[in-house]
Parts: C-alpha cells; structure tokens; sequence
C-alpha cells in the first residue's frame, strides 16, 4: 500500500495492525457470492489475512478493501477447492476513501483536510494513511495520488 512498506520513504511499522479488511467475492457470471469483513496483519511489507467462506466449488474472482482504500480487484480468477486453502496474489490498494463509499471524491478530501495537522477529527485514524501516527505531508501527496490514478470498482 503506498506509504506503508519496506520502499524508501514507507512507513515499515504501521501503528494499526491487525487492520480491518473487507473481501467480495464473484462468480464468474459477476454475481457476488460471498462479502466478509476480517482483520489483516502487517507482514514485512504488505497486509497478510484469512479468512473462510461456505461458498461451493468453482471459479470466481474477488474485490478487497481495507477501512480507509477504495476496493480493488485481485487479479484473474481463483479456484476454490472444498477443504483447500487458497493464496490470493498481492493487490494494489488505493488509500484515501476516508467515508468508505468506495469513492473517492471531494467528500474525502475535505475530512483529510479536516484532520490534517494538529486538528482534532473523529477520522484521524483513516486519514493517517500511511499510519504513523500523524496527519501531515505524506499522507497529503499519498491522498494526491489516489486521486491521479482512482479507480474504485
């Protein structure tokens, strides 16, 4: 996720982890099938969670999101297998839907504006969005690019 990591200038110990996550999953006639919230945990430089799901065999594909990122889709579709664990491949998050409506719009900016600094907002956890424990120029150029290359699905 941009600014948190082990890449020069990431944050590598993130204050919130474990972190609250979301999956949805699809059938291949783009149905969704399953959708469950499950906590995540920073490992070495990306965000690590499981998860079960009563869903039965087959194809499908999966959108991911975590509390303060838009969802994105995991790339290609997964098989799942009855009693089989199946690895997810790594997904590119996009952080800054800080009102969790999977857009990101003037709406979001505005509250990261509100927490920005020493302001005191409700939502200051979401706008540190590279969880270091501060709202300041980071996040700020972080939020700037979310907005260059959103894409909420």
């Amino acid at each position: 996720m941009p600014g948190i990591g082990t890449a020069t200038g990431d944050n590598s110990s993130p204050l919130n982890s474990p972190r609250s996550a979301k999956i949805q999953v699809f059938n291949t006639q783009n149905a969704k099938v399953a959708e469950k919230d499950l906590q995540v945990q920073f490992q070495g430089d990306v965000y690590r969670g499981s998860t079960s799901l009563a869903i039965p065999q087959g194809n499908y594909y999966a959108k991911v999101s975590l509390n303060n990122t838009l969802f994105s889709d995991v790339p290609g579709v997964f098989v799942l297998t009855h009693n089989q664990s199946t690895t997810l491949p790594a997904t590119v998050m996009i952080p800054g839907d800080l009102d969790q409506n999977n857009i990101l719009d003037l709406r979001d900016y505005n509250i990261f504006i509100g927490c920005y600094g020493n302001k005191q907002c409700t939502q200051k956890a979401l706008a540190d969005l590279n969880d270091d424990g501060s709202v300041g120029p980071i996040d700020y150029n972080i939020l700037l690019r979310s907005f260059a290359i959103r894409q909420g699905t």
